[in-house]
């Protein structure tokens, strides 16, 4: 219960406070790189269309505040959305998350997949998180920019923790404010 308790505060100390249309508790903004990395958003590519489709990768892509790189994360599901849908681990049948999953987004399903805990694990960045996946706030997977990532388009995997630059985000609210929350 404690740790719940911890990462709610984590997200509700780093964001406004807002609530979904359904009435449940998010925080809103965007995630971004650490500025080592230069300035990019986690972002959920549209192709020519307007909206969002069930299997599209999330990548990294310059910060431009628009709706594609807008979050909700819900602070008692821990599932961050983008346009209703799921942040998830992809993974090929049922078993769980595992080094490597590719990260897109999905129907939201309440499955082990989509729950997503901030953690700070490294003292050394202040303003900084790590995106813990793998169904538990303890464990060893986290967030991260898969291959060259500083480059613009890079995808994102499910990786194991190791205090890598790619594993290192911040959080900005939305709307924005005038500069990265601590």
């Amino acid at each position: 219960m404690f740790i719940r308790r911890y990462i709610i505060a984590v997200l509700l100390g780093s964001l406004a406070l807002g609530w979904a249309s359904a009435g449940e508790p998010v925080v809103r903004g965007t995630i971004r790189t650490i500025l080592i990395l230069g300035n990019n958003c986690l972002t959920a590519p549209t192709a020519t269309e307007t909206y969002l489709r069930p299997g599209t990768r999330l990548e990294m892509r310059p910060c431009r505040n628009s709706p594609e790189q807008i979050f909700a994360w819900n602070v008692v599901t821990f599932e961050i959305k983008f346009g209703g849908l799921c942040v998830d681990a992809f993974r090929v049948g049922l078993g769980q998350t595992q080094a490597g999953d590719p990260i897109g987004l999905w129907y939201c399903n309440q499955t082990l997949r989509q729950k997503w805990f901030p953690s700070h694990k490294n003292e050394s960045w202040l303003d900084a998180i790590n995106i813990v996946g793998g169904g538990s706030p303890s464990s060893e997977l986290c967030l991260s920019i898969a291959g060259d990532k500083s480059l613009d388009g890079a995808q994102l995997s499910i990786q194991n923790c190791k205090d890598s630059d790619s594993q290192w985000f911040r959080l900005y609210p939305w709307p924005p404010l005038n500069g990265p929350v601590s």
